[in-house]
């Protein structure tokens, strides 16, 4: 799903996405400006019932919303995701929180909490992809986006 139109001057912007996994979905990406280069880097810290983790990861390509599980058919995901860029010149920062179920673990939930940064400095945000690895998310998949010049 993209967002390429109607971004110009938003410095903050704050996606609430509600995701239903295909049977082929095994990990969603949040993707800014279209750019695959390795220009993303994030920290997560990731918690169910059982376990806790955390990683980092440089110079990555986009930012990875679920490393913890594997999605599958029918799995719902929750994303809150805030990502500001105050002007051209500085690094974009995001933070996202999400929760999903974890397929195979008798319906444990996952919950994520991802600080990201976007290192392209030479452009304000005009394009917001969230990418599915099966390019397919399926029926009741809702997101909303809200933006602030200020």
């Amino acid at each position: 799903m993209s967002f390429a139109s109607g971004l110009s001057g938003f410095t903050t912007l704050f996606l609430i996405c509600y995701v239903v996994n295909d049977s082929n979905t095994k990990s969603l990406y949040l993707r800014l400006n279209n750019d695959s280069g390795a220009n993303y880097s994030f920290q997560r810290a990731s918690v169910d019932n059982i376990t806790s983790d955390a990683s980092r990861v440089t110079n990555g390509n986009q930012i990875v919303l679920n490393t913890y599980a594997v999605l599958g058919s029918g799995v719902t995901s929750m994303y809150v995701i805030e990502i500001n860029k105050p002007s051209a010149g500085v690094v974009a920062r995001a933070t996202v929180r999400g929760a999903y179920d974890a397929t195979g673990s008798a319906n444990t939930t996952i919950y994520e909490v991802i600080a990201a940064e976007w290192s392209n400095t030479s452009e304000l945000i005009n394009r917001i992809d969230l990418i599915a690895s099966s390019n397919n998310v399926t029926t009741g998949t809702r997101i909303l986006l809200y933006g602030s010049k200020e």
